[in-house]
């Protein structure tokens, strides 16, 4: 049995704990850093939400119900705008989240129609989601469920209000201390700011010192196109005969990438599965359509030659011109977004009338021709920007130690936040 005075002290003890612990909640419930709970809370784009995206992207879907969504990875982010006038079905939410596999990015659509009755979907498309076999550590599938497990509710509950990561994030929204480290903020509709981007970019010593990381981190990825039908196939079939059966609006698109980007593919020896990677997404389309009766959804190639995907890299060093069209090799900016988005939705504009060259409807047919002419253009551009491709070759082959086709000696993996 306690004496008295022990007894004071843990009661004391205990009212204290739960004092702090209370307080701790009710900090982290007013501040919201994530977004979550005092969605008016902070003006758009200023809550630390990235540090959570997949949570408050399920809980945003949840809430908002949405009727039309973007689908992808971390260029979708970036890129394609709900607010675009084009979307015929309302509320419209970008539900796409950086390093998506195709799991995750089926599992979105899926849950997305169970919880807001979908109409119309954008699926971006690029080689990303096919050469990721499993999930990104943040995901957790139960949480995409209409009532998740409360094992899942509570573990979410912890971190946004009992958790002391909350509260330093909640201190640092209130005092300014952002964590700029390869983050972006979001803004209510899903959608992330390139202009944010573009701006840490110059920060860090411009677009070509960009392109350069990117290159170094993307080759590995090129390498191992040649086993994506182990991957994520299934789970793109899976969500094409969802859209059928569900008779929803699915528009897919190859994404815009920076000719770098193909210049990869080619300098690393991959053209030939990149090509069938093509010839498979429209194989797959038309198969799913022929057994529901129905016509494929629209395939959009925008992975190609183009002036748009061709746009001058900034000489090394020049930290100060801003690209128009592109970051990196691998993300594009919201305005060729808009761009991709006026010709998949048919949409008219007088002030930037769309480019009947940019993008090509795919049919099994088109895509050999298609892709031989790429494989032309870029064979041309390297011939006229010989000191960029002459750069970019000995990436790759410092990349590999001068072997042709072979595993990247230790190359890096994408920051979270951006993914593949």
């Amino acid at each position: 049995m306690y004496s008295q005075p022990h007894t004071r002290f843990w009661t004391g003890f205990g009212l204290a704990f739960g004092g702090l612990l209370l307080a701790v909640v009710a900090f982290n419930a007013w501040v919201d850093p994530y977004g979550l709970y005092r969605r008016s809370a902070h003006p758009a784009g200023t809550t630390e939400n990235f540090k959570r995206v997949r949570l408050w992207k399920t809980e945003t879907v949840r809430r908002l119900q949405p009727r039309a969504v973007v689908l992808g990875t971390s260029r979708a982010d970036f890129a394609f705008d709900p607010a675009h006038p084009g979307w015929s079905a309302q509320p419209v939410f970008n539900f796409s989240v950086p390093g998506a596999s195709g799991y995750e990015i089926r599992r979105a659509f899926e849950f997305a129609d169970e919880v807001g009755d979908l109409r119309q979907a954008l699926l971006v498309l690029d080689y990303g989601p096919f050469l990721v076999d499993g999930a990104d550590a943040d995901f957790v599938t139960e949480r995409l469920q209409l009532d998740p497990p409360l094992t899942v509710r509570a573990a979410d509950l912890y971190g946004t209000l009992f958790g002391i990561d909350a509260v330093l994030d909640g201190l640092g929204l209130l005092l300014g201390w952002r964590s700029w480290d390869g983050a972006i903020p979001y803004h209510a509709t899903g959608l992330r700011s390139d202009a944010l981007l573009v701006d840490k970019v110059l920060e860090a010593g411009g677009h070509h010192a960009r392109f350069l990381a990117r290159t170094g981190r993307a080759i590995e990825p090129h390498r191992r196109m040649a086993h994506l039908e182990r991957w994520a196939y299934p789970d793109y079939r899976a969500l094409l005969e969802r859209a059928h059966t569900e008779e929803i609006d699915l528009r897919i698109v190859l994404s815009p990438r920076h000719v770098w980007s193909l210049l990869q593919i080619d300098l690393a020896g991959e053209w030939d599965a990149f090509v069938r990677w093509k010839t498979d997404l429209v194989r797959i389309n038309e198969e799913v359509a022929a057994a529901h009766g129905r016509a494929p959804f629209p395939l959009w190639d925008f992975y190609k030659v183009h002036p748009f995907t061709t746009e001058p890299i900034p000489a090394a060093g020049d930290a100060k011109t801003t690209m128009r069209w592109h970051v990196e090799s691998s993300h594009f900016r919201t305005e060729l977004g808009n761009r991709v988005l006026d010709r998949v939705f048919g949409y008219v504009d007088a002030d930037h009338p769309a480019d009947p060259s940019f993008g090509v409807l795919l049919a099994s047919a088109d895509v050999k021709a298609g892709a031989e002419a790429d494989h032309a253009a870029v064979r041309a551009y390297c011939g006229r920007f010989l000191a960029d491709c002459e750069e970019l070759r000995a990436l790759i082959l410092r990349g590999t130690d001068g072997i042709p086709g072979a595993p990247v000696a230790g190359a890096a993996s994408p920051p979270p936040d951006e993914g593949f």
